[in-house]
């Protein structure tokens, strides 16, 4: 009974499969295209096994293919196909079928025979690589055809279902496969140059751009790797594969870094606020694919992906249009490439979700070749880039250098009349006068003083700016650098009945290393900003240890009982320019820029400032800052403090503004010394060669008629080596303030460096400090 019911179905089978079309092979060196003579059932309920598709009944179910391709789109349905082979007019009687889409998920074939359908080969994406009898990336299927036989073909896919079958005679398509192989490593070669070499950009200009296009066009690198079945082949041939959810996140990143490359490159939020925004919301729906890939069914997240992809390409191809409408001229190279790669891939994204229903290796070749212009116009494109910035960025240093020596010589400028209005002040001022006239004189010194700081804080402002300003490391006492502050604005508390007063911690060293003169700074402009808005009661400067370990950490507090500052002004107080309302610039004065400045110091010095205010209850500025502590003593004075001074020192002064002669002289005259006064570089060296010994010190000048003060230093350098004599104490003393003219004036063989105006404590600390000289008499010709 069993015998007769295998041979009834036989009978059916074969009747069945004698519809099968008939492809004769023959010899042919470049393989034979067997897919147009498939018959295929759609299988769309999962309910046909390899028996029951081919009975009779099911006969009307079968269509023939008549195409070269096949290319169902997305679909989640298992297809059979079926076709009879003859080799009987072919030497070879051993073939091979190559399935040209590599990541088929399942692949069943069999071969009919008068026992029914057997098995004979099995492979798959969803099964290890290492398993396949032909060690290639291709699906390729060895069949024996000794006698006519009609084989079963079972595939499924979580991808796109693209398909064509070659049948080659027995190992004869390597020479084939191995020219597509080899044109496909060229343009993994070409990808993988582009990594590299962009990637060398990122180390070498540290700009961002080019470390997101190596992630961009690293991704669509892989991505093509894993489509084509390379990723499956080389990395986990023994394992299962994840080709599919490889594919998935190589695109999910390739679509986030194409997004986010067009916010890298392109000048988005200068030249389209929309687009800006819309690249920004892009990438985080983008963001979203990558978890999906667990979630999201293969099929419906790759139709995601190419509407994603799409948009992404048309985005691009818009952004940098209107970029490159509106002047920026790299995007012109970003949008060439942008669009081959919308052409080069458009064939491609439409044969995958089945709009075009042939697909072919001309395709994916057209695809490939669309890519390789879009990575070489891109990596132009990012190169034009680098010209481009490196001109923007030329122009903006002569732009800089340009405002700053503008800024250099409107300070000489106006620190030159300025020594003279302070100067003839501090004369003035120590003559005998009347209430009246002492009143006046010291609102002329108060108001230049004034104006001296604005000029100090817009040269601070502008080096920290260029990053030009550098911080000292010396020994200081913090007691001192606290009295020091105190003390410049004793008059300004005497005369306002405001008491001040200051408490440091007792645990905070005596000596501590750092830059005085800016800790200085900071604290005056804080103390400056207390007393400008009160007119009562008490300000405190308090210091604290906050950290006692190596570098220690201070905070300072400069309290007030002023009008204080409403909450909402508190966060932009330390920007540029900033005060709490513009009454408070017409009813006390400044320009917003101290706080500035004392931000920029205070983070110079590895510390933070803030504040904490209320409105009428008066402010608290706060900061802190690093120090360490020095074990050496500060020798500097106190120049507040010094009353006893060497007198009787001849000095030679260099200086050819009259107003300035009459100050300096008049400044050293009261002070008990003797002045020789010369107008020019040449001058000065002929008075100190015809008076060889006389002179304890020179006051030079820098800029000046004839010979400047730098060149006359040279010269008198020169005739003190050459007539073997000590050298005398040269100390500038000029209207320049740049750490350029200082650094020129040590270089040249200056002592000190003074800068105009002069207060008359730091003349005499600096003539403190110039001892006489013993000098041989005569100097020779």
């Amino acid at each position: 009974m069993k015998n007769i019911i295998r041979f009834l179905a036989f009978i059916i089978i074969s009747f069945n499969t004698a519809n099968a079309s008939v492809v004769t092979l023959k010899d042919d060196k470049n393989g034979i295209n067997v897919t147009s003579y498939l018959d295929v059932l759609i299988d769309e309920s999962g309910y046909f096994n390899e028996f029951n598709v081919l009975y009779d009944r099911n006969f009307n179910l079968w269509n023939s293919i008549k195409h070269n391709a096949i290319n169902y789109g997305y679909s989640d349905k298992t297809y059979w196909f079926k076709i009879k082979l003859d080799a009987s007019e072919s030497k070879s009687k051993k073939w091979d079928l190559i399935f040209s889409n590599s990541l088929l998920s399942t692949l069943d074939i069999y071969k009919v025979t008068e026992n029914g359908p057997r098995l004979i080969y099995r492979s798959g994406s969803n099964r290890a690589f290492a398993n396949r009898e032909v060690d290639h990336h291709k699906m390729i299927v060895p069949v024996d055809l000794y006698e006519p036989s009609t084989l079963l073909i079972k595939i499924q896919t979580e991808l796109d279902f693209s398909l064509n079958i070659k049948a080659w005679p027995d190992n004869q398509f390597w020479q084939s496969l191995q020219f597509a192989d080899n044109m496909n490593w060229l343009y993994f070669g070409l990808i993988a140059t582009m990594v590299i070499y962009n990637l060398f950009l990122y180390l070498s200009v540290n700009d961002r751009s080019y470390l997101i296009y190596v992630f961009f066009i690293g991704s669509y690198g892989a991505y093509i790797m894993t489509i084509d079945g390379y990723v499956f082949h080389l990395f986990w041939p023994k394992q299962l594969a994840f080709d599919s959810n490889m594919a998935h996140f190589s695109a999910a990143i390739m679509i986030t870094t194409g997004f986010l490359f067009c916010l890298s490159f392109l000048r988005l939020r200068q030249y389209s606020t929309h687009l800006f925004w819309l690249c920004q919301f892009s990438v985080v729906i983008s963001l979203i694919n990558i978890p999906a890939i667990f979630f999201l069914s293969p099929q419906l997240l790759s139709k995601i992906m190419i509407v994603q992809s799409i948009l992404a390409m048309a985005i691009a191809i818009l952004c940098s249009a209107v970029c490159t409408i509106k002047g920026y001229r790299p995007a012109i190279f970003f949008l060439l490439g942008w669009v081959a790669l919308f052409v080069g891939n458009l064939l491609l994204l439409m044969t995958k979700t089945g709009l075009i229903s042939t697909l072919d290796a001309s395709t994916t070749l057209i695809s490939k070749i669309g890519s390789s212009c879009e990575a070489l116009f891109l990596s132009f494109a990012l190169a034009h880039r680098i010209r481009v910035l490196k001109s923007q960025s030329e122009e903006v240093h002569l732009k800089s250098e340009a405002r700053k020596q503008f800024l250099a010589k409107m300070s000489h400028e106006i620190r030159t009349p300025l020594n003279g209005i302070l100067g003839i002040a501090e004369l003035l001022k120590n003559s005998k006068l009347n209430s009246e006239q002492k009143t006046y004189v010291q609102t002329i010194k108060d108001s230049g003083t004034s104006l001296l700081s604005l000029i100090n804080d817009i040269l601070d402002h502008s080096k920290i700016e260029s990053g030009k300003l550098e911080l000292e490391n010396t020994t200081y006492n913090l007691k001192l650098i606290i009295e020091q502050c105190k003390n410049t604005f004793l008059h300004e508390a005497n005369r306002k009945n405001i008491q001040l007063i200051s408490n440091i911690d007792p645990n905070i060293p005596d000596y501590l290393l750092g830059d005085s003169n800016r800790l200085r700074q900071v604290i005056i402009n804080l103390l400056g900003n207390a007393f400008k808005f009160s007119d009562h009661g008490k300000i405190e400067v308090n210091v604290q240890l906050i950290r006692s370990k190596a570098p220690l950490l201070l905070k300072f507090e400069i309290i007030d009982q002023g009008i204080g500052i409403p909450e909402h002004i508190q966060q932009t107080l330390f920007e540029e320019y900033q005060q709490a309302d513009s009454s408070t610039s017409r009813k006390y004065g400044g320009t917003g820029l101290g706080l500035t400045i004392c931000k920029q110091l205070v983070e110079l010095m590895d510390g933070t400032i803030g504040i904490f205010s209320k409105p009428d209850k008066g402010s608290t500025f706060w900061f802190t800052i690093s120090a360490q502590t020095s074990q050496s003593v500060d020798t500097n004075k106190d120049p507040i403090e010094i009353t006893q001074y060497e007198s009787g020192l001849n000095i030679l002064i260099a200086e050819d503004n009259c107003v300035n002669q009459m100050v300096i002289k008049g400044l050293l005259t009261r002070e008990n010394h003797n002045t020789t006064m010369t107008a020019n570089g040449e001058e000065v060296v002929d008075a100190f060669k015809n008076n060889p010994g006389k002179f304890d010190l020179i006051l030079m000048d820098c800029e000046m008629p004839i010979t400047d003060g730098f060149e006359a230093t040279r010269k008198i350098r020169s005739l003190e080596k050459q007539n073997n004599l000590t050298e005398t104490k040269i100390f500038a003393l000029t209207a320049h303030a740049t750490n350029e003219h200082r650094a020129l004036a040590i270089e040249c063989g200056m002592d000190d460096f003074l800068i105009k105006p002069i207060a008359i404590e730091k003349l005499r600390s600096a003539l403190s400090n110039a001892h006489c000289s013993t000098k041989k008499p005569t100097i020779t010709a």
